[in-house]
């Protein structure tokens, strides 16, 4: 009889994942900053950081650089994965920022599908995506690395990480829609052996900060993450945000 009854356990747990009722990791995407002139930036797109997909110029919504004074530059995306930086100041940190186009995503008895319920009616559960990105390119003094970019869920730098090395702890502010982010912040750095998991796993405090200790050289990521319900629910379940940030220790 205990036989059957874990056989059954396990035959069960099997098929929620077949049909989806447990979610998989969502994808979500960052931005890869060149490191050689004429700068270039790729949005990369999955859950193995920092080369896993590529998030094509049709689901990109926008792109911006902030220059160290202030200044907005917007930026065009061409067909191929790297797109142009263009100009930048002989000084200074720059912010580059852009956002993902909104979609839907289902999950069904056969599997994922792009669309909302209004498109799969027998959808187990639908989320819609509202995802944002941001790297930090430091050159020099300068610049204001606590500009805010007006995003649904942001990553804010409270320093720029060009000032740290290994060793030191890099503080960042979350905030979501307009109020401080209580919630888990993940971070990892390019080669962390578990290339799906993460270096850190942090929580903000009251203010929405949290501080991430840079425990290895090179390109990291930073991450946070939340939902909300979805403001139809014969549309959708839940509005997913995916926050992320990219920066360089040296």
């Amino acid at each position: 009889m205990a036989k059957r009854t874990a056989a059954s356990i396990v035959l069960c747990i099997a098929l929620i994942f077949r049909v989806g009722l447990v979610p998989a990791q969502a994808h979500y995407p960052w931005l890869t900053v060149s490191e050689k002139e004429p700068m270039r930036f790729e949005v990369g797109w999955g859950h193995k950081f920092p080369k896993d997909g590529i998030l094509g110029d049709d689901r990109i919504a926008s792109a911006m650089l902030v220059h160290p004074d202030g200044a907005v530059r917007e930026l065009s995306l061409g067909a191929q994965d790297a797109h142009p930086i263009g100009t930048l100041a002989p000084s200074g940190l720059h912010i580059l920022a852009a956002k993902q186009r909104p979609g839907f995503y289902s999950r069904t008895h056969q599997g994922g599908r792009v669309g909302s319920k209004i498109d799969h009616p027998e959808a187990l559960s639908c989320s819609e995506s509202a995802n944002t990105m941001k790297a930090l390119i430091s050159r020099g003094e300068g610049g204001d690395p606590g500009r805010l970019l007006g995003h649904a869920l942001e990553i804010v730098p409270l320093t720029d990480p060009a000032s740290l090395g290994v060793g030191d702890e890099f503080a960042v502010r979350i905030v979501f829609q307009g109020k401080p982010f209580r919630g888990t912040v993940e971070a990892t750095w390019a080669g962390f052996p578990d290339k799906e998991g993460y270096a850190v796993t942090r929580e903000t405090d009251a203010g929405g900060e949290v501080r991430i200790p840079l425990s290895h050289g090179g390109l990291w990521l930073v991450k946070a993450a939340t939902r909300v319900p979805y403001p139809d629910a014969a549309v959708c379940d839940h509005r997913s945000y995916t926050a992320t940030l990219t920066f360089r220790v040296h």
